[in-house]
C-alpha cells in the first residue's frame, strides 16, 4: 500500500506539468485538483471500517489514552520513532517538492519540461520501492532504514559535490544520482518510517503513537522546505 505513494507523486508532477502550460492560472487549478481528491479521499474512506483489534482494546476515555501514552516504555518509542521521521522528512518533503525546480536550474529547462523528467526520474526510483515488498521481511526494518538513509545521503552528497565542481552536470550523471537517492529513499526510510513506527506500539495505542511521531516528522518536513527554498535562494 505504502508504494504507491510514489505512484501520487509521479502523477502529481504530471499534473504540474499540464497545469503549468496554462499560464498564470496553472497553480490554481494545482490547488483545485489537490481539493478534489482530498474529497474522493473523504469519500473512499467512509468504507473503510476500524479494525477489530482496536475496538477491542481501545481506551476509554482521552484520561487513559494521556496515562498509556506516559509509560516509559511509548514514550521512549515515541521519542525514537519521532527522531527517524523528522530526519526523513526533511531531506524527502524538501526533494520532492523541489525537485522540478532543481532539473529546471541543472538543466535550464522549462516548469512544464522540469515536470515531465521529475517524472522520469521518479519512475527509475519506483523499482526502490517495490522492492521493499520483498525484502523488507528478509532484512529488517532496521537493516533496510540504514541502507536507504546511507543510500540516499550518498546520492546527494556525491550530486551536491559535482555541482559545486562544476554546475553542468551531464543528465545521465544528475538525473541517474537523483534516482538513487530517491530510490533508496523510497526502498528504506519511506516505508520502514512509517512501518516500524505503528509496530513499536500495542494495538490500542498505535495510533496515537504514529500520530505524535509523524507529527515531528511534519515539523521536519516544514524544515525541509524552508531548506531547500532558502538553499536555492532568488
Amino acid at each position: 500500500v505504502l508504494w504507491i505513494n510514489d505512484v501520487g507523486q509521479v502523477i502529481a508532477y504530471g499534473l504540474g506539468s499540464v497545469f503549468a502550460t496554462f499560464g498564470t492560472n496553472g497553480f490554481r487549478y494545482v490547488l483545485l485538483s489537490g481539493a478534489a481528491l482530498g474529497v474522493l479521499t473523504l469519500v473512499s474512506r467512509r468504507a473503510l471500517p476500524e479494525t477489530l483489534p482496536w475496538l477491542k482494546r481501545r481506551p476509554g476515555s482521552l484520561r487513559a489514552i494521556a496515562r498509556q501514552g506516559l509509560r516509559r516504555t511509548p514514550v521512549r518509542n515515541a521519542a525514537s520513532a519521532a527522531a527517524l521521521w523528522f530526519l526523513h522528512q526533511v531531506t524527502g518533503q524538501g526533494l520532492t517538492l523541489f525537485l522540478p525546480l532543481i532539473i529546471a536550474l541543472l538543466w535550464s529547462e522549462s516548469a512544464s519540461q522540469s515536470g515531465y523528467t521529475s517524472i522520469l526520474v521518479k519512475l527509475l526510483s519506483l523499482a526502490g520501492g517495490a522492492a521493499t515488498i520483498f525484502v523488507i521481511d528478509r532484512w529488517g526494518r532496521r537493516p533496510l532504514q540504514w541502507v536507504g538513509f546511507l543510500g540516499r545521503g550518498v546520492g546527494l552528497l556525491v550530486l551536491g559535490l559535482l555541482v559545486l565542481a562544476n554546475s553542468h552536470v551531464p543528465f545521465w550523471v544528475a538525473g541517474g544520482l537523483l534516482s538513487v537517492a530517491l530510490a533508496f529513499g523510497a526502498m528504506g526510510p519511506d516505508k520502514t518510517t512509517v512501518i516500524a513506527t505503528a509496530e513499536r506500539f500495542g494495538t490500542n495505542m498505535r495510533a496515537s503513537g504514529q500520530g505524535e511521531a509523524e507529527m515531528v516528522g511534519r515539523l521536519g518536513g516544514v524544515c525541509g522546505v524552508l531548506l531547500f527554498g532558502a538553499l536555492n535562494g532568488p
